[in-house]
C-alpha cells in the first residue's frame, strides 16, 4: 500500500535560538545542543546563513525561531591564518559568525569551494544533501 510521506524542501530550515542570543541576518548560524547560536565551539555544527535577524529572550520565555538557508556563501577570510586556494575541496573552520580560518583548532568545518580576494566561498557539511 502506498504511503503519503510528507516532505520539506530543505533549502530554508527553522531552528530555535539559544536563550538570550541575538542572531544577525546574514551571519553564519551554528547548532549547539540542538539550538541555534553564533558562537563557535568544539561541539557546535555549522548549518547555514541566517535569513533574518532575531533576538531570543531569557530562558523560560517563549522560544524564538531563526530561518536558516543552506548553500554556498562567501565568508570573510581570517587574516591571521587565512584559507588559501590549496584548501579548495577541503575544510576551513568557523572562526566567528562571519569569518573562516585555516586553523583547525577553531570551530566546526565548512568545505571550501573557492578563495577570492574578498572572501572564502564555503558550505556546511551538515545538511549538504
Amino acid at each position: 500500500m502506498a504511503r503519503n510521506t510528507p516532505q520539506r524542501a530543505g533549502d530554508v530550515l527553522a531552528f530555535t535560538v539559544t536563550p538570550s542570543v541575538t542572531i544577525i541576518q546574514g551571519e553564519l548560524v551554528l547548532l549547539e545542543a540542538g539550538l541555534a547560536t553564533h558562537t563557535p565551539s568544539a561541539t557546535a555544527i555549522a548549518i547555514g546563513r541566517a535569513e533574518q535577524g532575531v533576538t531570543a529572550g531569557p530562558s523560560g520565555s517563549d522560544p524564538v525561531v531563526v530561518p536558516v538557508r543552506r548553500g554556498i556563501f562567501r565568508w570573510d577570510n581570517d587574516t591571521a591564518e587565512p584559507v588559501t586556494a590549496a584548501s579548495v575541496g577541503g575544510p576551513c573552520y568557523v572562526k566567528d559568525s562571519r569569518t573562516v580560518t585555516a586553523d583547525d583548532e577553531a570551530g566546526p568545518p565548512l568545505i571550501v569551494v573557492a578563495v577570492e580576494a574578498d572572501g572564502v566561498w564555503a558550505f556546511s557539511t551538515t545538511f549538504s544533501f
